[in-house]
């Protein structure tokens, strides 16, 4: 499963996009979302947990708003 979105316009920090995977394993699954500036290429904001629910989103967009507040840092999930 698979959810993609854009948000923002042009420039460093003004559009993110982002995407939820799950993939399965012989123990279970994980599911990993991100969110990545679009200008930049560089991932803001990442997150990996055994459940595909909202919090597992949000969680990563605050991560990504935190890393634009702190600056241009580099996050890696």
């Amino acid at each position: 499963a698979r959810a993609r979105w854009q948000a923002g316009g042009g420039g460093t920090g003004r559009r993110w996009g982002g995407e939820v995977t799950y993939g399965g394993t012989g123990e279970g699954g994980r599911c990993c979302a991100v969110v990545m500036d679009v200008y930049s290429r560089m991932i803001v904001g990442g997150q990996s947990a055994t459940h595909m629910r909202t919090d597992l989103v949000l969680d990563t967009r605050r991560m990504a708003w935190g890393t634009r507040s702190a600056g241009t840092q580099q996050v890696r999930a």
